[in-house]
């Protein structure tokens, strides 16, 4: 008789429940860092716009203010001092929104490092 040595096949080559199991559980834990990532993401967006919108409305008064002093304007300086406030509003929010963004996103770029390397 003679021995024949067989290839491994395709069933010895699938990966034991055990390893399964802890590909899940890391994949479950990478998620869950990506998940916190984009939360702080949001949060810092949202703060930056909370703390930007009355400061850019503050300084989109002062600037309004300045014209209508420099210019001595004979009309109501009511209407032009809410539309400099609804004008810094506005910048406010984009521009905090932008760096509480900018601030935050490595946070992003860190995460995916981590799922792309698993």
């Amino acid at each position: 008789m003679v021995a024949v040595e067989l290839e491994p096949t395709e069933a010895d080559a699938r990966p034991t429940l055990a390893v399964v199991a802890a590909d899940a559980k890391t994949a479950g834990t990478l998620q869950a860092h990506a998940r916190a990532a984009e939360q702080r993401l949001a949060h810092a967006a949202i703060r930056g716009m909370l703390i930007g919108m009355p400061a850019c409305a503050v300084v989109w008064i002062a600037i309004v203010g300045l014209g209508l002093a420099i210019g001595s304007a004979d009309w109501d300086v009511l209407p032009a001092f809410g539309t400099a406030a609804v004008v810094g509003m506005f910048a406010g929010a984009f521009f905090g929104g932008w760096a509480g963004v900018t601030l935050t996103a490595h946070a992003l770029d860190e995460a995916e490092v981590e799922i792309t390397r698993h």
